[in-house]
Formats: C-alpha cells, structure tokens, sequence
C-alpha cells in the first residue's frame, strides 16, 4: 500500500538495509549510524529477534489449504488448543492485555476472538471459492453466538480462554493477527530509539511503516496506493517537455517530445523491447518505468495520495493484497465481528455499500494503529467518522478510488 520512492537522503552516515521474511510478509529497514558495519550487523540481529518472538508466539498454526491447525505451533496455538496455558511468556500475556485493551477501545470492532470465524473465510479466500465453501448465514451465526460468549482470564502467568466446548469444531479461537506485526513493528521502533538510532525507515510490509527523520531532517514521502489498481485509463500529455498523467506530473523531462513514446499494460508486467530513452506505464500496478541504457528502473509510482511524515507510524487497512470477486461480492480477510462477512460483502449484512475501501491511520503506536485500521474498516462510515472525531484520530479514508476523507495535517 505504500510507496517512499523519492527519498534520498546526503548525510555522513552510511545508510545500511536489511529484509527480513516473517508474519507472512517481508519487514525492511533501513537506517543510518556512522558506527560501522559491525554495530549495524548486531541491531540488525536485535530487530529480527523481536520479530521473530512475535512470530513464534501469536501465529495460530492454521494452514487454510488443509484446513488443519499445529496445535503445537506457538503458545497461541497450545492456548486455543488446550483453552489454558500454565506459563505463558510475558510477551504474550502483555499482548492478550493489548489485545483486550484495544477490543475494548474499538468497542468491540477490534476482537481477538475471531479465530473460528476468521478459519472459515480464509479458507475460502485462499483457494478462491474453487475447493472451499462459504459460511453459510447459520454457520456465522453460530460463529458469532460463539465469539460473543468468550473471554479471557489471566492470573500471574496462567492464561485460561472461557468459553466454547473441549471440541475443535466448536470454540471459539483467539487470532491476533490483526495486532501482533503492528505490536512487534512498534517494539522495534522504541528499540531503535533507546539506542539512539532516530533516522530511519521500517517498514512492515503492505499495511504498517514507522518512519524516523531521514538524515536532512526532513519529511519522508509516502504514497497510499489504490486499493484494485489505477481506476482508469489515464489521459497522457506532455508539457514543456514534462510528463504528465490526468493531474500527476511526474519529474521526467522529455528532452526530444519528437523521439518519444509511451505505451502502458494491464497484465502486471513491464514491456520489453523498447528503445533506450522510453517511459512505460504499468496500469496494473500503477508505476512508471524508465528505460535507458539497456536498464529499466521505477521512476515513480502513482497513487491514490501523497502525504508526508516524519517520527510517525502509518498503518493501512484494506483488501488490495488478498481478495477476489466470487460473484456475489468482494471476498477479503478483513472480517466484521457484529456482521461475520468481510466488510462490503452482501452475505449477512444489508449495510454492505456503506463502507470505505481502505483506511490509513497516522499516529504514534504502531501496535494501536494497527489494530484500529482493522476496526474502523470494519465499521460503517457513519460510525466510522464518529469514532474518528471523537477519539481525535488522523485518518485517510478512500472509496470507488478516491479519498473522500482526509484529515491528516503535518
């Protein structure tokens, strides 16, 4: 969801990058310190190990290509097995309190207890409908009745999950998926900070950034992309030699408008064979692409808006990574706990048009604003721009393409 091309900061400190694939996504950073080599080996070492710990204790072992679940796969996974867990680690039971917290924050738009009703979609998300059937009206019901009448105690280091019965099939399930990458992202950032490391970018895959100050101690440029692609296709032109799409104009100077030509694709790909000097626009994923001596490279990237940040965290909700049209509706992994369909979806909710396509929040705790763009997505906009005003959040709201709310200030 997010593009930071355009960020080149000139400083003495040597910028060192890292990539690292985890929680089903791959984590990056990039961060600047003029301690050499070595130093920046060892906090790369910190930052996957704090990773790394979340992985291994909130993944819930569920594979929805078997449909079967690890049991053993994490402490998550043995507590919604076994419904206690006698010595929890302090990293998760301040997680479940996180967790907890944050359901009750959201009023209950943000739920741990989604685990079952979360199985039964991804399921059928992942295999695209073909081999998987949908919850049916019933089934979430009773996905639903089950969720409702579940809680969570925790007593010094026991954790015992009340509710549901001794059968795998009928209980309901924690799943934390909405709030440990953001959780874990935040606690890398506080990291960075304690060793003085304030001049960097983390960035945590398509939904969730944390950004320091880059070297000049300015603003870095974020990008929010369009949730389903460019919406349209683009009316081209070049002015004074600039390159300019619908109301973007791009920094490429068109030196002989009489040698130039671009043409553009749908199919995801960048075009070969074309002559040193051309600029490509790839629809699908709506980048531009510059080809000269021999070399294609991404010149920019255009997105639903640009905004810029510095020594804030930016979490994106939306479905523009997993989702498919099953004919009925959009199908996606971000799912109501009042409605139990993904948000839009007409199954079970005949509020389905009132929602937003995507929801970006800036703030101060990326564990906090991750499990709030999963809540507020979740929410019809009415009460979507209630909780925003009354909490005083800064968001960005986008639907049908465009941003239709906006009220981030730098």
């Amino acid at each position: 969801m997010y593009d930071t091309s355009g960020n080149n900061p000139s400083s003495n400190q040597k910028a060192y990058v890292g990539n690292y694939n985890t929680m089903n996504t791959v984590i990056s950073l990039k961060f600047y310190t003029d301690k050499g080599e070595s130093y920046a080996s060892n906090v790369w070492k910190k930052v996957k190990e704090i990773y790394q710990t979340y992985d291994s204790l909130a993944t819930d072992g569920y594979d929805p290509i078997t449909n079967t679940t690890n049991e053993n796969a994490s402490e998550l996974a043995v507590l919604n097995a076994n419904r206690v867990l006698e010595d929890a680690t302090s990293e998760l039971i301040n997680l479940l309190n996180f967790a907890l917290e944050m359901n009750s924050y959201t009023h209950g738009y943000f739920n741990l207890f989604m685990g079952e009703l979360n199985h039964a979609w991804k399921a059928y998300l992942t295999l695209d409908g073909m081999s998987a059937s949908k919850p049916s009206p019933g089934e979430i019901n009773e996905y639903l009745n089950r969720m409702n009448n579940t809680s969570l105690t925790i007593e010094g280091t026991k954790v015992i999950l009340n509710g549901g019965v001794n059968n795998s099939l009928e209980k309901s399930l924690i799943d934390l998926g909405g709030i440990a990458k953001g959780y874990a992202t935040n606690m890398v950032k506080e990291y960075l900070k304690s060793i003085g490391i304030n001049d960097y970018l983390l960035n945590a895959g398509a939904s969730s950034i944390a950004l320091g100050e880059d070297p000049t101690n300015s603003y870095y440029n974020v990008g929010i992309s369009y949730v389903y692609g460019y919406p349209k296709e683009p009316n081209i032109s070049i002015n004074d030699g600039l390159l300019k799409i619908d109301d973007y104009q791009t920094k490429i100077k068109i030196e002989d408008e009489s040698n130039f030509h671009l043409d553009y694709s749908y199919q995801g790909m960048v075009p070969s064979g074309y002559e040193d000097g051309d600029v490509i626009l790839n629809m699908n994923d709506a980048k531009l692409y510059k080809k000269e001596n021999g070399k294609v490279e991404l010149v920019d990237s255009l997105v639903l808006t640009r905004i810029k940040v510095k020594n804030k965290d930016v979490c994106t909700s939306s479905p523009s990574e997993q989702h498919f049209d099953d004919g009925a509706g959009i199908v996606h992994h971000l799912i109501s706990p009042f409605t139990g369909v993904p948000a839009g979806y007409p199954l079970n909710d005949e509020n389905y048009n009132n929602y937003v396509d995507s929801v970006t929040v800036i703030g101060d705790d990326s564990g906090k604003l991750d499990a709030l763009s999963t809540a507020l997505f979740v929410m019809p906009i009415d009460i979507l721009k209630d909780f925003v005003l009354e909490n005083d959040l800064s968001v960005i709201l986008s639907k049908d393409g465009k941003v239709i709310y906006n009220n981030y200030e730098v």
